[in-house]
């Protein structure tokens, strides 16, 4: 069905458990997504099914990308807190396949997407204290930057899409 893995032989192990249990199958005919987001939806499920909650945070992620295409905000909304959920499993059992810091950094901005401002803003300190512990440098420089300004967006109550590089704009 293509939600185990792209190509058939590629799935993770345990995978076709996953599929074939029953929560699974009502999952996939019942969600009330466009056919893009199910998929990634089912895809985030079976990667939680394996413990696997890095990967499961990405196709959740995937999932509110494309409610976010259909103009569906209550779904989109409901993917970003799992998408959340999932990435703060995977960050407290150092499964992260990113830097700590940045793993936070995707956090706030998650949660700030989800209206969870105060998580937001408690992922951007979990960030800055992350930081705290690498060695200067340009890329932890735009780091520091892209934690400010998702700050200032989640103090000011802001859930709208917005660009990293809105981070290094010129004010004004």
């Amino acid at each position: 069905c293509g939600c185990c893995a792209g190509e058939l032989g590629k799935a993770p192990p345990g995978a076709g458990d996953v599929v074939r249990a029953a929560f699974f199958a009502g999952a996939r005919t019942r969600l009330e997504l466009a056919a893009t987001a199910r998929d990634y939806f089912c895809e985030a499920l079976v990667h939680e099914g394996v413990h696997d909650p890095d990967r499961a945070a990405q196709s959740f992620l995937c999932a509110a990308w494309a409610c976010d295409d259909t103009k569906a905000a209550t779904q989109a909304r409901i993917c970003r807190e799992r998408a959340a959920e999932m990435l703060r499993l995977a960050i407290a059992r150092g499964e992260v396949r990113m830097p700590r810091e940045v793993a936070f950094a995707v956090l706030a901005d998650i949660e700030r997407r989800a209206r969870r401002f105060e998580q937001a803003l408690e992922a951007c300190d979990e960030a800055e204290w992350a930081l705290e512990g690498v060695d200067a440098d340009d890329e932890r420089d735009a780091t520091w930057a892209v934690i400010a300004y998702l700050r200032e967006l989640a103090e000011a109550d802001d859930d709208a899409c917005h660009s990293a590089a809105e981070a290094f704009a010129e004010p004004g």
